[in-house]
């Protein structure tokens, strides 16, 4: 096949696209799973609460005037380990909340800070700015620390802390045992701050 090269094209030549400015990094998938995922902490810790009740209730339904026998032993002391580990688990994803929520706080606003230095200034704005101009609303940090105060509530709770430092828990011989606070040991603090 033979082409003329004296034929001329009517195409446009291709023009060259401005600077387009990126979707926000805080309004976009970057920061959803973040959430989630300090909200999946969350939910377990409110799991294992719940499920620590269920022991303790266990427990107290199996105490003295309750008829000895070896199964009703074997469950109230099951029962304690249970809740035992319930209470590790909270003290874990309690932890864990609070420093996720402080990296992920520390991402974001890195995130922001490098997007200004490329030319995009709405995240760093809104980050920095937003409640002089009543967009505080919009800043989604505050989400994780939400979840941070959520955690804290729970644990704080009154009466989740007389459950874990009761002494009048017995096993079905009467023997008592220790509060259930004592076994467990918090996770030590991250070496750094945010």
């Amino acid at each position: 096949m033979a082409r003329d090269l004296n034929v001329r094209s009517n195409r446009p030549a291709l023009e060259e696209l401005e600077d387009r400015a990126m979707p926000s990094v805080l309004l976009s998938g970057v920061f959803n799973p973040l959430l989630t995922n300090l909200q999946n902490l969350n939910s377990d810790l409110s799991a294992a609460k719940s499920d620590l009740a269920l022991q303790v209730t266990t427990i107290k339904s199996l105490a003295p005037p309750r008829t000895f026998s070896i199964t009703n032993e074997m469950t109230s002391t099951s029962a304690y380990a249970k809740a035992t580990a319930d209470l590790q688990r909270i003290l874990t994803d309690q932890q864990a909340i609070k420093v996720n929520a402080g990296l992920y706080s520390t991402l974001v606003t890195a995130t922001a800070t490098a997007e200004l230095g490329e030319g995009d200034f709405f995240d760093f704005f809104i980050l920095n700015f937003g409640a002089f101009f009543g967009l505080g609303g919009l800043n989604p940090t505050s989400q994780f620390q939400t979840q941070v105060t959520n955690a804290n509530s729970a644990v704080s709770d009154s009466v989740f802390q007389a459950a874990i430092t009761s002494t009048t828990l017995v096993d079905n011989l009467g023997i008592p045992y220790n509060p259930i606070a004592n076994n467990a040991t918090p996770p030590a603090p991250p070496p750094f701050a945010f």
